[in-house]
């Protein structure tokens, strides 16, 4: 499972450097664990959408495990340390429909097995239908 761990990483590198590249501001959404306190007012349905633009993000670091960058909500700054398993998107904010997704059912090594009633759940959220 460690590729996939890379994989996801080196998918996200390369979607935010095009965004910056190419003068677009890229946003993430990720899911909202206790931890990350300081987020709670911003989450809806378990997620949380955040800017990491150059102006908004500060100290941005990124490697296979973490992306984690200094920020303010309204005036106080923080610094957040997010698991780059825990990320569900990342999109340019000027073409929201550009978004690349990512299945945040995936689980790290020693987290117990997903469970047929959150399989169950996931396929039940999926914008994928099957067609006969």
């Amino acid at each position: 499972m460690e590729n996939l761990k890379s994989l996801r990483s080196n998918v996200l590198q390369t979607a935010y450097e095009w965004c910056i590249s190419n003068g677009k501001v890229p946003y993430i959404c990720i899911r909202y664990t206790e931890p990350l306190l300081v987020l709670k007012p911003y989450v809806k349905d378990g997620l949380v959408t955040l800017n990491l633009g150059l102006h908004s993000a500060v100290n941005f670091t990124m490697d296979d495990e973490y992306l984690s960058f200094d920020v303010r909500f309204n005036g106080v700054s923080s610094s957040l340390l997010i698991p780059i398993v825990d990320i569900s998107a990342i999109f340019p904010r000027e073409h929201p429909y550009e978004s690349i997704r990512f299945n945040l059912s995936y689980r790290n090594e020693g987290d117990t097995e997903t469970s047929k009633e959150e399989v169950k759940e996931l396929k039940d959220k999926s914008f994928l239908k099957v067609i006969k």
